[in-house]
This record gives C-alpha cells, structure tokens and sequence, in this order.
C-alpha cells in the first residue's frame, strides 16, 4: 500500500512575482510616460503639473493591482490552511484512534525494528513506548526469528497481508497467544509493517473448553451401552460411537457418510422410518421415543427403542437428528421367560390343586385296599385284585410327585450326600438303563462335592435325563456324565435368581440327534415332548427343573440337531459341616392310645378311622375345626394326640391348634395335607409342627403316629 502526499495549492513564488511585476510595471510605466511627456509638452510648468497627475495614477494602479495580487494570495492562503487543518484533524483521529485500539499495533521497519506502538501494545506488555521502540520484533514475538526475518518480509511484500497466530512475550515474562495480522506499507523508497496483533488467550481458552466438552461427551458416548448416532439432513452418518459398531459389525470407515437407512433399516419399515426423518426436518419436530429395528451387518435384525432430537445451527436452522438407542434384545427375551414363567406358574397352581383332591382319593384307595388285602384270609385271587389296586394307586401317587414336583412345591427330605458318590453308586443302574449299544463315560472331580440335597429326587432327576439320552440315541452313542465346580453369582443366569457361591456342577452330554433351538425354549414346560405319541408324558424335564430350583439350583441344556444335547445340573455346595442327617428308627406301629382326628373329607375321614382302629388306637372324630376343640374340651385329659388335615373351611388345622394348646400347652400334634407346601406355608403351620403329605401311605403314616406318641410329654 502506498499513501499519498498532501496536495498544495499554492506556489511558494508568489511574493517574488508580485515583486517582479511591480518592478517591471514601474519601470515601464515611467520609462514610457516620461518619454511620452517630453514629446508632448515643452512647458516646463505644464509638464511638472503632468507629472505630478501621473504619479497620482500610478500610485492608484498600482495599489489596486497590488490589491488585487495580495488579496488573491491571502485566498489562496487561506485554504491551504483549511485543508492542511483538515488533513491535521484527521491525522489527529487516526493516532486517536491507533492508541485507543483493543488490539495491539506495531510499525516495524525492514530491519525488525519498530518504531512505533499503541497504548494497548504498552498495556499488554508492560513495556513503555520508549522501551518498545528501542526493541526489536524478535524481543516480543516469540515465533519471530532473526534468521528468517527476511524471507518473512520478502513473503509480506509479495503477498501485501499475512495472517498467522503466535505468542508474545511480556516483561513479567507472560507468553501468551495472539493472532497477528502483518500489512506492507510502502511510502516512498520506505517499506514498513503495520503488524495489528489481538490477545486470543480468552478465544483459546473457550476453545479448549470446547474440546474438553467434546471429549467428555465423545467419552460419555463411548462408554454408555447405548447407540449413539447423528445424522445430516440427507440421512447420512456423520457421528456413530463404537457400541453401534460392535453390535452391527461394521467398521467406522464403513458406516461414517454412508445413509443410514439404506445401511441399517429393514427394507419392509424403510420408507416408513424415512418418512419419519423427513417429516422432522421439514416441521420441526420429531417423534422423541419410539422403536424400529436396525440391521446387523450378518442382516440379523436386532429391536431398538430410540429417544431422538432435533440438530440445529446457530440460526436455528434444523440441520440433521441425534439419536440414541437401546438394544432390547436382552428385555424381549426377558419378557419371554416371564410369560413362560407365569405360564408354568399357572399350570403349576392347577397342578397343585389336581393333586390335592388326587391325594384324598388315594388316601382312601391305599388305605382301604391295605385293609383288605390284610383282612382277606389268603383267597389267592382277592389277594391279586387288592395288590393291582394298591399298585395303581401307587403310581397315581408317584404322578402327583410329579405335578407338585414341576411346580416346585413338593415336600423334600434334605441330606448331605457327595454327588460323586451318588453318581458311582447309579452306574450299573444306569448302563442298564441305558442299554448295551450306549457307553456311559463318567469323568468325576477330584474333590468331593457335597450338597444338601434330597436323594431320591436327584436320582429321579439324573434317571429322567438319562432315559432321554438312551431315547436320543436309537443307533447308539455315548453318555459322558461328569462334575465339577464353578463359582457363580446372580449375573449367571437370566432371571437372577442364582445366590452368589461354589456350586457342583453334574454334565450329562449324549451324541444323540440333537435338539432344535424352538424346542429347547420349551423344553422344561410340562406336557412338552419331543418323543412320538405314546412314548412319553412330557413331565420327565418339567419335573427335573421343578425339583433343582426347588434344590435352589438351576438346570440348562445346550444341543444342536445332529450334535447331540448337553445338560448341566448347578447344586450348591455345603461344607459337610452343615449336614443335618435324621434318623428314622423303624418301630411297632400298634398302640393303645387315644388320637382325636379332625377331617372334612368323610372318605379321607373314614379311611383314616379304619388305619387307627386296625392298629388298636380309640378315635374321636371330628368333622370340622369347631366339633374338635368342642372335643378336646370335653376330652382332653385322654387325649394323647391330635389328627388335623390342615385346609378346612371355618376353622383351619392352625387355628384348631391354636385353640387346643389354650388347654393343654404340650399338645401332640400332626398335620395331614394333600395341598402344596406354598398354600401350606399361607396357612402358616408352625416350624416345630410334623406333617404328612396326603396320600397316606398306611406303614408311613402308622410309623409317624407312632414315632409321636413315643415322645415324652
């Protein structure tokens, strides 16, 4: 840039040509007049007169000329001044304006010099203008090297304007950063920079607080278990965090500017989801929360429930969406178990309830055909008929085992057994079982593996898995049954319902033809199985899960057709200190005594009658819980125990014991119920209290009778 000097109006000769032409008017006017005189007049008189005229005239001329010529000068004086005074006041509010600037200017000169600052420059610094203009460039800003000043200058000249950031260097010995703008100036041969600099600390401040704000918010993004997503107003990707990778597939170079549903929507909901997106750009307004899924990059779909927002710039201006989503995979599946469970639970309530009037019929079916059969004086014939009946109510018994078992409700008689031993103690009735064209591998562990368990049941559980794995195998194979340990806590397995410890671990894995993933979703749900009509209940593995999760353990299979299946039983381990074992001494079961027994059912009522009498023991009977305690009242000095069933409508067994201990604090008592132990539990039955699940099998329940009249008052 090159400025312009100031215009003059007036030329510095003046003064001398108004002298000139005065001089040479004079000259000429004298020369002339004189000689024009002399010609003209000869009277000397006449002639001084003339003379004297003409000098008046002269005088006159003269003066309005120089009249003239002065005030022409003056003029022209004056508006030099004028605009000289004009060009000072704007010089004047130029330097103003220089020293009150914000920003920082310095005029450096060719060499680095400067020779010139503003207030804000001697602020900012801490210099004075006199110390500033004794330095050079290189003393202040740190970026500016001696060495390089001169391709600096070269590249400034060439370019007219340079914009750069630097640091400058204050006398309390500060650095701090500034944006500099350097302008070349060219006036005359002289070459200078106006270098205006402006102190960016707070801008670069603000501008690492961004970035620490986006690096905690790309952070929060990357470590929620949440997709996160951002999409332009073409729908295309332009910010995904990694869990969207993880759980499609697909690379960031892959998904980054591609659109997204093309990428990730299912092609049936495309349109739909695209109408969607498009319909918010162009309102203003977008659905916050709702689901649609989203495709993998193997095109499983997987159920996303998103929560979206508008993306607007700082006009306003809606220029994309940002979204976050869900994966609900895990909740459906969740949602799914919990309709299976209270599915089962249902069939389980109406399980326990069959059972309770199935009990009551068997009780009278077993005790009466135990009568006859001990009644009939050996007609070999009766004898027979009497055992089928027995035998059939047997297995009537043993399949509501099995319904109370399903819905884990069934009484169990717990024991510290070691699991391998179990498992040495079943193989020959397993390979039996099993058959001879399956080999049965046992792979035991090394430590003993003590859990409290039921043992019946558990060998009932192990045999109903092995009869499938011989069902599995009509070719032949081989059954590996091992156990270990594993330490699980309630993340194992879905519902949570798993305590955190040791548990024993019991494999049994057959290379049968496999089971299919629809069927292994139920195939602990009663009635279910896989097996041709005929063949099979479909209560075996709904028993085998009731009675482990009744065990406080847990049971799942693994299979693939054609790959065979794979079942793992979880107990949990005891140290074999917690072991409580009970003895059962075997002893008469005949007495003398009186029983008051209380019974609604007149089948179960009579039936039970005919056990006591038929073993020598006097019986009250009562009907109900009112005509009981009317009894005992009447009775209960010869009363040596009592007899309730434990649902009765009015008054139920609790509230009769309740009502009979007022009378005698050391009352014997049992308790008979065809119920489950869930509604046993409601009826809240006192812990120390014996009962005796329905039906009542004569020497069973003839032993416990007689076991409690033992005991000592």
């Amino acid at each position: 840039m090159k400025p312009t000097r100031p215009n003059q109006q007036y030329p510095r000769s003046i003064p001398s040509k108004i002298v000139a032409m005065y001089a040479v008017f004079s000259c000429l006017w004298i020369f002339f007049s004189d000689s024009l005189l002399d010609l003209m007049v000869s009277d000397q008189r006449r002639m001084l007169q003339i003379a004297i005229l003409k000098g008046w005239f002269f005088i006159l001329v003269t003066s309005i000329l120089l009249f003239v010529l002065i005030r022409r000068y003056v003029a022209g004086f004056k508006e030099i001044n004028d605009k000289l005074e004009q060009q000072q006041q704007k010089l004047l509010l130029c330097q103003f304006s220089i020293d009150m600037s914000a920003d920082m200017i310095f005029w450096v000169d060719k060499d680095a010099r400067v020779f010139y600052v503003n207030q804000a420059a001697c602020q900012r610094l801490g210099y004075s203008s006199e110390e500033l203009c004794s330095m050079n460039m290189a003393d202040i800003d740190a970026g500016c090297q001696s060495e390089f000043w001169s391709q600096h200058w070269d590249e400034l000249r060439k370019k007219q304007c340079l914009r750069f950031e630097s640091f400058h260097r204050a006398k309390s010995g500060e650095c701090y950063p500034i944006e500099m703008s350097a302008n070349f100036i060219a006036y005359g041969a002289k070459e200078f920079n106006c270098a205006i600099a402006r102190d960016i600390t707070a801008w670069k401040q603000a501008e690492e607080t961004l970035r620490e704000s986006e690096r905690r918010f790309r952070e929060l993004m990357e470590q929620v278990h949440m997709i996160a997503v951002m999409l332009d107003e073409q729908g295309n990707v332009i910010f995904c965090n990694d869990f969207l990778l993880q759980l499609t597939g697909w690379t960031r170079d892959e998904v980054m500017g591609r659109n997204w549903f093309d990428t990730f929507i299912p092609a049936e909901i495309r349109d739909a989801v695209k109408s969607v997106f498009q319909q918010g750009l162009s309102t203003g307004e977008i659905s916050s929360h709702y689901e649609n899924g989203i495709l993998s990059r193997n095109g499983v779909e997987l159920p996303i429930v998103w929560d979206n927002t508008l993306l607007r710039d700082a006009s306003g201006a809606v220029i994309g969406v940002a979204s976050l989503g869900i994966d609900v995979s895990k909740h459906r599946i969740l949602e799914a178990q919990l309709r299976q469970s209270q599915k089962m639970e249902s069939i389980g309530t109406l399980a326990g309830g069959v059972a309770h009037d199935f009990n009551n019929i068997l009780t009278v079916i077993m005790s009466c055909s135990e009568m006859l059969r001990n009644k009939l004086d050996n007609p070999e014939r009766a004898t027979k008929l009497a055992d089928q009946i027995y035998s059939s109510a047997q297995r009537a018994a043993k399949l509501t085992r099995s319904l109370l078992a399903f819905s884990r409700k069934q009484q169990i008689v717990t024991q510290a057994i070691n699991l391998n031993d179990l498992i040495i103690q079943m193989h020959d009735f397993m390979e039996r079982i099993i058959g001879e064209d399956v080999e049965v591998k046992i792979v035991l562990s090394k430590e003993p593996l003590t859990v409290l368990v039921d043992r019946g049941q558990i060998e009932q559980v192990i045999m109903n898995i092995v009869s499938n794995a011989r069902d599995a195998m009509p070719e032949g194979g081989s059954l590996i049954i091992s156990t270990s340990v594993a330490h699980l806590d309630e993340r194992t397995f879905e519902d949570g319902s798993t305590t955190n410890g040791m548990y024993a671990l019991l494999t049994l894995a057959d290379t049968g033809i496999g089971i299919s993933n629809q069927e292994q979703e139920r195939i602990f749900e009663p009635f279910f199985t896989t097996k041709d009509v005929g063949k099979g209940t479909g209560l075996g593995l709904s028993m085998a899960y009731g009675i482990i999760r009744q065990h406080k353990g847990w049971i799942s299979v693994d299979s693939r057709l054609g790959g065979g299946s794979s079942f793992t039983v979880y107990l949990p381990l005891i140290g074999l200190r917690d072991a409580v074992e009970e003895t059962i001494l075997e002893s008469s079961h005949h007495g003398v005594e009186t029983i008051l027994l209380v019974e609604d059912d007149e089948q179960v009522l009579l039936a039970t009658v005919a056990m006591l009498e038929d073993s020598g023991y006097h019986v009250l009977l009562a009907r109900n819980g009112a005509e009981a305690v009317k009894l005992f009242n009447s009775h209960h000095a010869g009363i040596d125990l009592v007899i309730t069933d434990v649902i009765m409508p009015q008054m139920n067994g609790r509230q009769v014991y309740e009502e009979l201990k007022k009378q005698d604090p050391h009352l014997r008592i049992l308790f008979t119920s065809g119920y489950t132990f869930e509604v046993l539990d409601r009826a809240g039955i006192p812990e120390n209290c014996p009962l005796i699940s329905k039906p009542l099998v004569p020497q069973e329940f003839l032993g416990v009778v007689r076991s409690l009249l033992d005991r000592s008052k």
